[in-house]
């Protein structure tokens, strides 16, 4: 059985669609169950390599784009290249390239069995919103109809979903897998956090354009209602939009209270996690459909706040593992990292807690076994 999975972005750059699907393929491929990546080469990002990457776990193909913009990638070789695989299994929004993945499945003669992850709703304004509604109208039905399911990490998520009417319709053909994490690599550490003088927030996030809506601007509203508390906001990532995130501390007057990270991979990320008093999460809309970094931050034991949005509801228990806030409510924001922080026994059992449900509910090594069971 030749498997592959089609993605529009994957590490080394930054963004939840393309993590969230190494770890898909990474569970897959642990169960001696090959897998292959397609993708593509942006010529901008000069940390990918062109051409085919090899990891340790499994092959990356990155294909070069006829034409890219931002996330999507016009790729037509991926007509020919498909030929190849018996099970083709493509993460939606990609655009540029659902419609030759569409062709492939039509040529195929009904060898090659489609398989589509739709991980979230595309929004913008502009002629970019209005090339995403011509997705939705004329090439979205055309996949549905094509697939064998449509996988998702939550179906809460699809009920409120441009799909919805798809899933009223069928609701036998989509598949709930929730994401899952290493819990081996994501661990708590012998990192004592309680009664130190400094109470620690984190955020993780792309700051790209494509990241718009993780909502940053938010938690540094939250923040200027803690200049009198020894509170620091250190946030993790990088992009376009980091240098007007810089700007705005300034302008708010954070310089003190916020820090600027970069990039962190690996076990520097697992200390950022563990060291964290709260984990934010506080994205403004729909393009956040559940919140991988939500599951990375509670593997480590630290309590997490997320935004009351569809699929990110479902992550964890209102009051257990954290708390859920209003989208763009810095006031509300602020008040429940207050609660958290002012309180330390409250929020060693709230890190206890979400460590206990990634345990039972999001361990990476079941995804596998789901995913291969559908396939089979």
């Amino acid at each position: 059985m030749t498997i592959a999975h089609i993605v529009c972005t994957f590490p080394p750059y930054h963004g939840g669609m393309g993590n969230s699907t190494f770890e898909i393929v990474k569970s897959i491929n642990e169960k001696e169950c090959p897998v292959e990546v397609i993708t593509p080469h942006y010529s901008k990002r000069p940390n990918e390599d062109k051409g085919l990457i090899s990891n340790d776990l499994f092959k990356v193909l990155r294909f070069k784009p006829f034409f890219s913009f931002g996330n999507a990638a016009v790729l037509p070789q991926l007509v020919y290249n498909l030929k190849k695989y018996d099970i083709v299994h493509l993460h939606y929004p990609f655009f540029g390239a659902s419609e030759f993945v569409m062709f492939a499945k039509m040529f195929s003669g009904g060898k090659m069995r489609l398989f589509l992850h739709y991980h979230m709703d595309a929004q913008a304004s502009g002629i970019k919103g209005s090339i995403f509604r011509l997705y939705d109208y004329l090439i979205l039905p055309i996949l549905i109809r094509y697939s064998e399911k449509i996988t998702c990490a939550s179906i809460n998520y699809i009920k409120a979903s441009r799909i919805s009417k798809y899933y009223k319709r069928n609701p036998e053909k989509f598949v709930e897998i929730n994401f899952g994490v290493d819990t081996d690599k994501f661990r708590v550490l012998n990192t004592n956090k309680k009664n130190k003088k400094t109470k620690k927030i984190l955020f993780v996030g792309g700051l790209d354009k494509a990241h718009y809506f993780k909502g940053l601007e938010v938690l540094l509203g939250a923040m200027t209602k803690f200049k009198n508390k020894e509170y620091t906001l250190q946030i993790i990532g990088n992009g376009a939009l980091l240098d007007k995130y810089k700007k705005q501390v300034v302008k708010l007057n954070l310089s003190s209270k916020v820090e600027f990270l970069g990039s962190a991979q690996n076990d520097e990320l697992i200390k950022y996690y563990n060291e964290a008093n709260v984990f934010v999460l506080p994205s403004i809309n729909g393009c956040e459909a559940f919140g991988l970094v939500l599951l990375e931050a509670m593997a480590c034991g630290t309590p997490v706040i997320a935004s009351r949005l569809p699929g990110v509801d479902s992550v964890f228990d209102e009051g257990e593992q954290g708390y859920y806030v209003s989208p763009n409510d810095s006031e509300e924001l602020a008040n429940k990292i207050d609660k958290i922080l002012n309180n330390d026994v409250l929020a060693q059992s709230m890190g206890n807690n979400a460590r206990r449900l990634v345990e039972r509910k999001y361990k990476l090594s079941s995804v596998g076994d789901k995913f291969i069971i559908l396939y089979k």
